[in-house]
């Protein structure tokens, strides 16, 4: 099964628009979307329709761009890491000039 990824954003759950979501599932004919189609199709149509509806009611924010350390990286070892690329330019620097 393949999953979309959003490539533009992170979607804010927080701030959907969940009386919207909620109308308009209720509103949905479930019986009439799912009950010609065989099990691997309901599945497919049902995904559909959460993903439309989580498409239109979920803001998305823009992800961060931009110089942000890894949430895994200790402090100390990207001082590390910059410390390091500066004395490699230094030592490139002195060997070209």
């Amino acid at each position: 099964m393949e999953t979309e990824v959003r490539t533009q954003g992170v979607p804010d759950y927080p701030k959907a628009g969940i009386a919207g979501m909620k109308l308009e599932l209720q509103a949905t004919d479930w019986q009439e979307l799912l009950s010609t189609l065989s099990t691997k199709c309901s599945s497919s149509a049902f995904n559909n329709k959460i993903q439309d509806i989580e498409e239109r009611y979920v803001p998305v924010n823009s992800a961060h761009q931009g110089k942000l350390k890894p949430m895994w990286i200790s402090h100390k070892a990207l001082k590390f890491i910059g410390s390091t690329k500066i004395t490699c330019i230094k030592l490139v620097q002195k060997q070209i000039g």
